[in-house]
């Protein structure tokens, strides 16, 4: 059964500002962008990992540029804050063993990650100086 939870906007929050909330089941990020906010589960897509939040070190460039980065403390799959899939930093180690079989194709792998894995975005409706959610 979901719940819903009011989590609290902090003030003066400024484009790419972020605050992780802890929740029963789920730790959240909610991002402030320039068009409004974002509010992320902080559990990776792939397989179920914890996502921390980690200074970028590299340059995104455009709308992202100098923003943290979403990181799957398990595989280390890293999200963009927009929550979109940025890269698998562990897909050159693994290469030796990604082999190409009748039922598996690495290209094809790769690009299924960068097309079909984000972050999962939360609706939310705001109401005066809160979030409130429902997961």
């Amino acid at each position: 059964m979901k719940k819903k939870y009011n989590i609290k906007i902090l003030p003066d929050m400024n484009n790419g500002d972020y605050f992780i909330k802890s929740l029963e089941n789920d730790n959240v990020a909610i991002v402030k962008f320039k068009s409004g906010y974002k509010v992320f589960s902080l559990t990776c897509p792939h397989m179920g990992g914890n996502i921390v939040v980690r200074k970028s070190s590299k340059n995104l460039g455009g709308e992202n540029e100098g923003f943290p980065i979403f990181q799957c403390n398990w595989h280390g799959y890293i999200y963009n804050i927009d929550g979109s899939f940025k890269e698998n930093p562990n897909i050159e180690n693994t290469k030796n063993v990604r082999v190409k079989s009748k039922y598996y194709n690495p290209v094809d792998c790769e690009k299924n990650l960068k097309k079909n894995l984000m972050l999962n975005s939360i609706k939310y409706i705001i109401k005066e100086d809160t979030i409130e959610i429902e997961i």
